[in-house]
């Protein structure tokens, strides 16, 4: 909510504004580790799925949830060695020192 209302004032839009939409979740990490299957992919082309995307969200993830724990596979995560980290932390050293100075934030948690 912190975050939201520092976009607001950046944006001069009313900072108070609060929605229970702010409260759901989207792209989590257990989404991203998750690939479809075939039939998956299938599925999620049809006619079906089409309808019911159009579910009110919460009755859309009752329906999806299930569904995608057994039509989808883990996929693991990539492992990244030191020697790999330090070349990409020196590479994006000038854009992580940009983005800081624009945003006048540390982002102290984020790390390569």
């Amino acid at each position: 909510r912190e975050t939201l209302r520092r976009l607001f004032v950046f944006l001069e839009v009313d900072e108070d504004f609060v929605s229970p939409r702010f409260e759901d979740l989207h792209n989590t990490g257990d989404v991203k580790l998750v690939t479809s299957t075939r039939a998956g992919n299938l599925l999620a082309a049809s006619p079906v799925a089409s309808a019911l995307r159009r579910l009110p969200p919460g009755s859309r993830e009752a329906v999806f949830r299930p569904a995608k724990r057994i039509l989808s596979r883990s996929v693991e995560r990539p492992k990244v060695d030191e020697a790999l980290r330090g070349r990409l932390r020196n590479e994006l050293r000038e854009e992580i020192r940009r983005l800081r100075e624009l945003t006048d934030q540390d982002f102290a948690t984020w790390q390569v």
